[in-house]
């Protein structure tokens, strides 16, 4: 908690709980500011939801939905539960620094939203694919958002409640009814968080960063300019979505 404010951390997990269960004991060791930890997994084989630390709560989806997906599931679960300060985490795979997670903390006493701004600190170079694709997405935030974004992939950003509210999130009933519907596999995969963060602009929310280290991936499946992750990453700049209807709307 700080100023008042409780803080949770949303780890969205594949195949890799072992990993996430590590990283979220640390958290709690090492941020004594994060609260709680939300752990959700998107359908590993073998998953089974045992305690492990009254400050850490399991999640799971049936089957396989995507980043997206679940990270709207730990969304929803943390705003019930009474959290403020919600931090949307997904590098498991890239390193983890304690140092992190207090800053966007801290930015969070300050704005309603804050994106990580990588540095790197590692030997696995990103790839040219990956770079290419990086700089084209802050170039499309920049034309429709009239910002111009210091990073926009790394998977890490924070967010207070009232920017929820402000961007209105999908609801439990919503992805209920819409996790097979193949109209919103590029929202429930990748899409989501480049959605999430062209929304806080266009909403009005107030929109800071801070400094997140980076090792480079070590098993990262997503490229930039693959045909799914294109489809997923790119889309949300061209679509409008709407989820006042149960089946929701995602056109262009």
């Amino acid at each position: 908690m700080i100023e008042g404010h409780k803080v949770c951390v949303v780890i969205p997990e594949w195949n890799e709980f072992d990993k996430a269960i590590y990283c979220a004991q640390k958290i709690l060791q090492e941020v004594p500011t994060v609260d709680k930890i939300i752990i959700v997994d998107d359908g590993s084989e073998g998953f089974q939801n045992k305690p492990v630390d009254h400050k850490i709560d399991l999640l799971a989806n049936q089957t396989n939905q995507g980043t997206g997906f679940t990270f709207i599931t730990g969304i929803n679960h943390a705003l019930k539960s009474g959290y403020d300060f919600v931090i949307c985490w997904t590098l498991l795979d890239r390193g983890f620094f304690p140092v992190d997670f207090k800053n966007v903390v801290e930015g969070l006493t300050k704005s309603e939203v804050v994106y990580g701004v990588r540095v790197k600190t590692g030997q696995n170079k990103e790839s040219f694919s990956r770079c290419l694709g990086r700089r084209l997405h802050i170039v499309l935030f920049k034309i429709h958002a009239n910002f111009w974004l210091k990073d926009s992939t790394i998977g890490m950003r924070g967010f207070r409640k009232s920017a929820f509210e402000k961007i209105g999130l999908p609801s439990e009933q919503f992805l209920r009814i819409n996790s097979e519907n193949k109209n919103w596999s590029w929202f429930f995969r990748y899409g989501f968080e480049t959605w999430i963060l062209l929304q806080a602009f266009k909403s009005g929310c107030s929109v800071n960063s801070c400094t997140v280290h980076d090792l480079g991936a070590t098993n990262s499946s997503i490229k930039l300019f693959g045909k799914n992750s294109f489809r997923s990453i790119y889309t949300p700049f061209f679509r409008k979505v709407s989820f006042s209807q149960p089946d929701g709307v995602a056109k262009k």
